[in-house]
């Protein structure tokens, strides 16, 4: 049957590729059969975010060598997670496919996305490190708008690539909250702060009981856990400061942040 079901596909995906060649999705050129929704011209400008940078949240530094080091925002204000890395700038190419998979409803994206960050190394963030990756969740009104979680479907797809448990209801989103794109860094925090709280082992679905969890260690599904947690796009670092906080506070041992892009302004 499965194998019935894939010669189907195959059948039906020729097809339409013979109605409707494939293009690149970003700048409209001709793919080839072994290329899946973005050329190789596109690939190579997307701006990898790579040493030198920071140790702890992960923004690049504009200069062309020297180490790797704390920047000044994380010395002065250490994040409430362990490590945090990107794939890349979010501009151009990353922009146009998040975009696409984010607001456009093209689910097939997040395979190609999820092949990007698998095929990219992260200085300082290594997955086989953690023992759980956890999507930052959606508010289920929302989800209903939107109808799925990116960062759910990234975060299966690494978790299919790199053979690692995809916890995808764990983290809940208990408070609706203005989308962040038109805030200020501080009102972003304010925006965030109190949204998330953690499933208790139960799982429990009251959000009033899994709100009391997050103050107290130890009592949650995360306990002694090292956690990988998955985004689209980084750009201020408030959600997924604030989701570390609830993960900690919940009894997890160590958070990372590993996200598609980041907003890097210079």
């Amino acid at each position: 049957m499965v194998a019935k079901d894939k010669t189907r596909r195959a059948w039906f995906t020729g097809l339409s590729d013979l109605a409707f060649p494939p293009v690149c999705l970003v700048c409209r050129a001709p793919l080839s059969e072994k290329e899946r929704h973005i050329c190789p011209a596109c690939r190579g400008e997307i701006s990898l975010i790579l040493s030198p940078l920071c140790t702890r949240c992960g923004r690049p530094f504009f200069a062309a060598v020297g180490r790797d080091h704390l920047c000044g925002g994380c010395i002065v204000s250490p994040p409430p997670f362990d490590v945090a890395r990107s794939l890349g700038v979010y501009g151009d190419v990353l922009l146009s496919l998040i975009q696409l998979f984010k607001y456009h409803r093209r689910f097939h994206l997040a395979e190609t996305l999820v092949r990007l960050m698998t095929d990219a190394s992260y200085p300082g963030l290594k997955p086989s490190e953690f023992d759980v990756i956890v999507p930052v969740p959606l508010h289920k009104r929302r989800l209903r708008e939107r109808g799925y979680n990116q960062s759910l479907l990234l975060a299966r797809g690494l978790g299919r690539v790199w053979g690692m448990p995809v916890d995808g209801r764990g983290l809940l989103r208990i408070r609706w909250t203005e989308p962040q794109v038109n805030l200020t860094p501080e009102e972003r925090e304010r925006n965030v702060r109190g949204a998330f709280a953690v499933r208790d082992k139960r799982g429990s679905g009251r959000f009033g009981f899994a709100r009391v969890l997050t103050q107290r260690r130890g009592e949650s599904l995360y306990k002694d856990a090292s956690v990988l947690l998955v985004d689209d796009v980084y750009t201020t670092g408030a959600t997924v400061r604030e989701c570390a906080r609830v993960l900690t506070r919940a009894g997890a041992r160590r958070v990372g942040v590993l996200t598609t892009a980041r907003v890097v302004v210079k």
